[in-house]
């Protein structure tokens, strides 16, 4: 096995002394006294005891002198001890128990243990041994969007270098934020043979589980463009790892490895993460001229470039997947999908279905011609849509003349019935408007049937997976649909099922009246329904309270009740949902109570 030994001191963890071969078990530590010599085996101070391997000057203090026991096992394992009174021995983010043997499995790239704050070490198996040294930055990259990276904190000081490629990092962070083009790898690639200094640059994607040259860049050809390397070009020993770890790797090739690496004189890659932190691609860079190695100073340099490259790639591929869902969605419902698709998948939502459909639309668009109609339906559906977008809602479909929207999905929203209340009300202010505009072309006043009712539905993509529909389905929207049909049945523009009544608070409770309990087309149950009154609708108390009397007595079996709705139906007021009542009391006293009464039973659409 080997050992290469650290310094962490400065900004980043610099090598001060490795590989150092050993093959039993030795001790490590600082000087007993200046004349030991640093970085040499002693002799054990007392028979039985293992080789001391010195890596620290005696000024260290917070190295122990016997600081920590390593023991090689032949299943290829270490055990290591951490004997130390003067700090703690830290294996990955955990720290070692004193004076007790842990074991840790030996991976190809090392195991790295914290010593301190003064020194580091990596372990190194023997199967590796005699490769060429291959070093990483000690920390995971980070994905676009995730932030800051707490770990690489721990290896920033205030020193000059350190100083200057934190300034650095800050404007390649802007720069994460706000980079748009066509040529992401080509652009980055050049970076690493001009700000980085490589003598070719390399872009490498990952597609069906191989590696993929996407770009090539080298210092000296015309315009900085070279031919795509084949993958025997590249090291598969950093390939490997950062494919693996998600580090930033950097090595010197062996002799072993020249071969493949002719005149390779140094290589370094970091990994290119997605949103969700998987390993997408790599960026690749190597030197071959004048000898010189990778610093870790040029492998930060690297990981931030491809940190810029991962987060233009994410940009990019968040935009082709709105404009894919804009096709099928309205604009923020593909934003909500773009930032969590999981929303296509069915799932049981507690919602608030509305639809409202154009009264006596095929008489106008007969009247008006295919173009006026279009100029009138997309003005009124325009100022409909308005209405459930500013109430948060989500327009599910446009049916013709009718159109579906609905509150509590795909954001979840504890006020869903008070928010399609809310809508529909603005939708008949919205009435008088569009009225203001049109009556003298249609020639008549304009009008709706809005229907509201609340419940679970199943929510997802209601289509095929070529042609998306995002939307509700099940009993709650059926019923919905049936209550917007029996506004003509009771004559009244807006009508709410209980379910939805329910969720109102006290003064929108206020603004409505209980017209009957109704059974519907093809739905067994019967669904009481409430009228809710026109924003200009009044004298409203004076109409609920004697409509209501009414319909206690009509429900009671007293069908005497023309008394108590003559108000409501003379001139002065023309309440249509009174003359209803009154039709049906009629008809009761004629041929007696109907089957099932009090329930109305509505035998269509």
């Amino acid at each position: 096995m080997q050992i290469n030994i650290y310094q962490t001191l400065g900004a980043i963890p610099q090598l001060v002394h490795g590989p150092v071969e050993f093959s039993g078990p030795i001790e490590l530590g600082r000087q007993n006294n200046p004349s030991e010599a640093l970085y040499q085996f002693h002799p054990p101070s007392k028979p039985g005891m293992p080789p001391r391997l010195v890596i620290a000057e005696e000024t260290v203090i917070t190295l122990g002198r016997r600081h920590v026991f390593l023991e090689p096992s032949a299943d290829g394992t270490i055990r290591i001890t951490d004997n130390s009174t003067a700090s703690d021995v830290w294996i990955a983010d955990r720290k070692l128990a004193k004076s007790k043997p842990h074991s840790y499995p030996l991976p190809a790239e090392g195991l790295t243990a914290d010593l301190g704050r003064a020194r580091l070490i990596k372990i190194i198996p023997s199967s590796t041994a005699g490769a060429g040294t291959l070093e990483s930055m000690k920390y995971r990259s980070i994905a676009p969007g995730q932030g800051k990276n707490e770990d690489e904190a721990k290896f920033v000081s205030p020193s000059e270098s350190a100083a200057r490629l934190l300034r650095l990092k800050v404007v390649l962070d802007a720069l994460q934020n706000t980079l748009v083009s066509s040529d992401f790898h080509v652009r980055t690639a050049r970076a690493m043979t001009t700000v980085a200094q490589m003598d070719t640059g390399h872009v490498l994607l990952r597609s069906d589980d191989k590696w993929v040259v996407e770009t090539s860049v080298e210092s000296g050809s015309p315009m900085g463009l070279a031919g795509k390397y084949s993958l025997d070009r590249f090291s598969t020993r950093v390939l490997s790892n950062v494919w693996s770890s998600r580090m930033t790797f950097y090595q010197h090739p062996s002799s072993a490895e020249q071969g493949t690496l002719e005149g390779v004189t140094a290589v370094v890659a970091s990994p290119i993460l997605d949103p969700e932190s998987r390993v997408i691609g790599l960026l690749y860079g190597d030197r071959r001229r004048d000898g010189r190695p990778i610093t870790p100073e040029d492998a930060v340099l690297v990981e931030l470039l491809a940190g810029v490259l991962a987060n233009g790639l994410a940009r990019l591929k968040t935009n082709q997947t709105l404009d894919f869902y804009k096709q099928f969605f309205p604009p923020k419902l593909a934003e909500y999908l773009v930032k969590s698709p999981k929303w296509l998948d069915a799932r049981p939502e507690q919602v608030t279905i509305l639809f409202c459909d154009i009264r006596k639309f095929s008489y106008y668009s007969v009247k008006l011609g295919a173009k006026r109609t279009m100029a009138w339906i997309n003005e009124v559906l325009e100022a409909l849509t308005k209405c459930v977008v500013d109430t948060g809602g989500v327009v599910v479909d446009y049916v013709g003349d009718e159109l579906m929207a609905m509150w509590g999905a795909p954001e979840s929203q504890q006020d869903h019935a008070s928010r399609g209340y809310r809508a529909a009300l603005a939708m008949m202010t919205q009435r008088d408007v569009l009225n203001a505009h049109w009556q003298h072309v249609l020639g008549a006043e304009m009008d709706f049937g809005i229907g509201i009712n609340t419940g679970e539905a199943f929510v997802g993509n209601t289509g095929s997976t070529s042609k998306f529909k995002y939307g509700p389905q099940g009993h709650t929207v059926n019923l919905a649909s049936r209550v917007q049909g029996a506004t003509k049945y009771l004559r009244a523009r807006l009508l709410i099922t209980e379910a939805t009544w329910e969720g109102l608070d006290a003064s929108a409770q206020a603004r409505t009246r209980r017209l009957c309990t109704l059974r519907v087309v093809n739905i067994p149950d019967p669904v009481t329904l409430y009228q809710v009154a026109s924003p200009d609708q009044e004298p409203w108390p004076e109409w609920r309270e004697n409509y209501e009397r009414a319909r206690e007595a009509f429900e009671a079996g007293n069908f005497r009740i023309a008394n108590l709705l003559s108000p409501l139906y003379e001139e002065l007021y023309h309440d249509d949902p009174s003359i209803v009542l009154l039709a049906r009391s009629i008809n009761a006293l004629a041929h007696g109570a109907p089957p099932g009464h009090p329930i109305l039973t509505l035998e269509s659409k």
